[in-house]
């Protein structure tokens, strides 16, 4: 996963940079990052969720495989009606946002096959005619018009 963005610059949780975990242009938690001893610190301001790594684009993907981890646990909860009302609420925004990415995803995925199996079926896109040498039927043969 490649961030697209630059990498947090504060080298410390009071000065954080704030920004927004986004996948597929769905935001997923508002967060803020770091970089402290060498490794960047992402923090979200809404969930109780943090996740840490020396590479920024692999503290990204831990952050968002560790959103799901939360919404599944908030969902557990829930089914076990053991979750707070806060809680609930937590688990309802999450899980909406990471369904929204996730079929974002899908979507995407589905446009690159087509198009990947409209080039496989007609090649190289400056494709050409080429006239067929052989009969159109058994008792008929083409005209050279």
């Amino acid at each position: 996963m490649m961030s697209n963005a630059p990498v947090p610059t504060a080298t410390s949780e009071s000065d954080a940079d704030a920004g927004c975990v986004v996948v597929e242009n769905v935001p997923i938690s508002q967060a803020e990052a770091w970089l402290e001893d060498g490794v960047y610190v992402i923090r979200s301001t809404e969930f109780d969720l943090l996740a840490e790594d020396e590479d920024f684009d692999e503290a990204l993907s831990l952050f968002i495989d560790r959103a799901a981890d939360y919404a599944t646990a908030l969902s557990e909860l829930i089914s076990s009606h053991e979750a707070t009302e806060d809680e609930e609420r937590l688990a309802g925004i999450l899980s909406r946002r990471l369904i929204a990415a996730f079929m974002a995803a899908e979507e995407r995925s589905r446009q690159e096959q087509r198009r990947r199996g409209l080039f496989q079926r007609r090649g190289p896109r400056n494709g050409h005619w080429r006239h067929r040498e052989t009969q159109a039927s058994s008792s008929t043969h083409l005209s050279p018009a």
